[in-house]
């Protein structure tokens, strides 16, 4: 265009160097074209190089994505981890609880090796756990009406109708702890006992009625708990077949209470009905 100018104002001069003109021409628009060219490569250049950073950065937010994803998942597995161990720990709390006090596991007597003109006595147990500072005390109720209706019933002889049995433990589901022989006079076909048993998790009264029939000494034994978080119930019932339901005293028929579950006993059918 500059060129151009030039020409038109000085014509004559343009026409007498015609050949210079028409390279100078050539040569400025070649020119045009080169730069034209190198411009163009260098935007192609620079826009592949803004695309590639943004390509690049595209790639960087998508794996920051994913790494923020994997992060949080891996804070949720650990917050369901502590989860599970809180709920562990306050298990092992509650069973070590548990084991210290003895769970809902109480011993009782009950009658082994019965003939030979008495009988021996031994110590069961029911629950999973071990019972602790045990306590038996026998009354022996046949002794006791005997001396009330002669009279004779006094605190000085209160030993001749009372035996005390003391036990630092008794193992869970344990037999024969601890075994003491009572005798039987001649003639005498029954033996009716309340015991009352104490330890570490409650209080337990336990109804212990023996007859002899045909010569074999059958048994009857009732368990009511009241253990010390304030649940009350019977936790054991086991009767002989053969034994003479017909002559079990008043007292057992009033004491019969409303069945008891017994938490987590290896050899209780249900509620309490088993067998010694």
């Amino acid at each position: 265009m500059i060129l151009g100018a030039v020409m038109a104002l000085h014509e004559d001069r343009a026409k007498r160097h015609r050949a210079a003109v028409i390279s100078a021409f050539v040569v400025l628009g070649v020119a045009g074209i080169v730069v034209t060219l190198v411009q163009s490569g260098k935007s192609g250049r620079e826009t592949a190089e803004a695309n590639s950073k943004l390509t690049n950065s595209l790639a960087g937010l998508a794996d920051a994505s994913r790494e923020i994803s994997r992060v949080q998942q891996l804070n949720t597995d650990l917050q369901g981890q502590l989860l599970s161990s809180n709920k562990t720990i306050a298990g092992l709390a509650s069973r070590s609880v548990q084991e210290q006090i003895g769970g809902d596991s109480f011993p009782y007597l009950g009658a082994v090796g019965l003939g030979n003109g008495g009988f021996e006595v031994a110590v069961f147990s029911k629950g999973k756990h071990q019972s602790f500072n045990v306590h038996f005390e026998i009354t022996d109720l046949d002794l006791f009406n005997t001396l009330l209706k002669s009279g004779g019933l006094t605190l000085s002889n209160s030993g001749s109708y009372k035996k005390v049995i003391e036990l630092p433990y008794v193992q869970a589901e344990g037999r024969l702890q601890f075994q003491y022989h009572e005798a039987v006079p001649n003639g005498v076909l029954s033996g009716d006992f309340n015991i009352t048993i104490l330890t570490r998790n409650g209080t337990f009264i336990e109804y212990l009625r023996l007859r002899e029939t045909n010569g074999k000494w059958i048994q009857a034994v009732r368990v009511v708990a009241s253990y010390y978080d304030g649940r009350r119930g019977m936790v054991l019932e086991s009767i002989d077949k053969e034994f003479p339901k017909q002559t079990l005293d008043d007292e057992w028929d009033q004491v019969k209470q409303k069945p008891l579950q017994i938490r987590d006993c290896v050899n209780c059918k249900g509620a309490m009905q088993t067998s010694l």
